[in-house]
């Protein structure tokens, strides 16, 4: 059964927090100017933090720091690290600051105040190290192209930018976006890449990025791509579903909904079942409220037979492809 559309006062609610927190911002840019670009970055940071407190369960705490492995030192600074506090300890916690061992990290966000290509990389990069991949087939005799096999523990991985300073294309609003992560997994992954997206829970792809909020233009988060890929090598085997992106637009006749969506997003996938706007987010889940951009469904493989985004499938024909795909 249909679940009904929200009503037109929770779209109002939802502008609010963007209203809200561009409000804050532009007034402490009005007072310092672009004299201090590198403080105002903390302040939004710190300002983000805040929004996701306010609207995660209490037992969540979210925090500035490291994630710390014992063999193998320490993560660069996080902006954002959300973690349970009620199976969790930090090695070190002093206000906001806080490191954490990665089995305690639920979600780590980057947050830029204008995503260029070069901010994009270093993101990517900040969030994909070594220690969370995740990558054991006991079945695959050999490690591909190096390597290591192994299977932590993986939390939600999200960028969220102000401002967009990637190419525009209106036909394909997403495109430089695609392009980049792309160009990043195929780098990163090499040969690997096909087993590396075989690893896969319920709900997401855990050797991809959940999301990447951009607020003046889109959102994009994982979805599933359906085609039989066919593997031959080290062994071989079929791939009924891949990893893939879409970028939703954000822009609606209510308003810009891009910071609501993102908070839904990431309350949704940490599934906090009590949180207050659950039934929301499940809604803008299944694309209740934002509708796909131009050629918003991105493939990193070859063929596309049918996109899917939580309950709902998508037309295949709103595709954008890799020019080299990763599989």
């Amino acid at each position: 059964m249909d679940r009904p559309e929200l009503p037109r006062n929770w779209f109002h609610l939802l502008e609010s927090w963007a209203d809200e927190l561009n409000s804050r911002v532009n007034r402490v840019r009005l007072l310092i100017g672009d004299a201090h670009w590198g403080e105002e970055g903390t302040y939004k940071e710190a300002l983000l933090r805040e929004l996701l407190r306010e609207f995660l369960p209490s037992k969540y705490r979210v925090s500035t720091g490291f994630v710390y492995w014992w063999d193998e030192g320490v993560s660069k600074q996080i902006d954002i690290i959300i973690w349970d506090s009620t199976d969790s300890t930090p090695l070190v916690q002093q206000g906001e600051f806080a490191i954490l061992t990665q089995d305690d990290v639920k979600a780590i966000i980057e947050v830029k105040t204008t995503l260029r290509p070069d901010s994009l990389k270093s993101a990517l990069n900040l969030l994909h190290p070594e220690q969370f991949y995740s990558w054991k087939w006991g079945h695959v005799p050999i490690d591909i192209s190096g390597m290591v096999r192994t299977s932590p523990s993986i939390p939600l991985r999200c960028i969220f930018a102000f401002r967009n300073g990637l190419r525009k294309n209106t036909n394909c609003p997403g495109e430089a976006c695609f392009e980049m992560v792309a160009e990043f997994y195929r780098e990163r992954y090499r040969r690997d890449a096909v087993w590396m997206l075989a690893r896969n829970t319920a709900d997401r792809w855990r050797n991809f990025i959940d999301c990447i909020c951009i607020a003046d233009s889109f959102l994009v988060r994982q979805a599933t791509i359906l085609s039989q890929v066919v593997i031959k090598e080290p062994v071989a085997r079929i791939l009924p579903f891949q990893a893939g992106l879409v970028a939703v637009k954000t822009e609606t006749e209510h308003g810009n909904l891009a910071l609501a969506a993102f908070v839904l997003h990431v309350s949704h996938m940490l599934r906090t079942p009590y949180t207050k706007f659950t039934e929301a987010s499940e809604m803008m889940n299944r694309f209740g409220n934002l509708g796909l951009c131009e050629r918003g469904i991105c493939n990193f493989g070859s063929e596309t037979h049918e996109a899917s985004f939580g309950r709902k499938t998508l037309d295949s024909r709103n595709t954008w492809f890799a020019e080299e795909p990763l599989w």
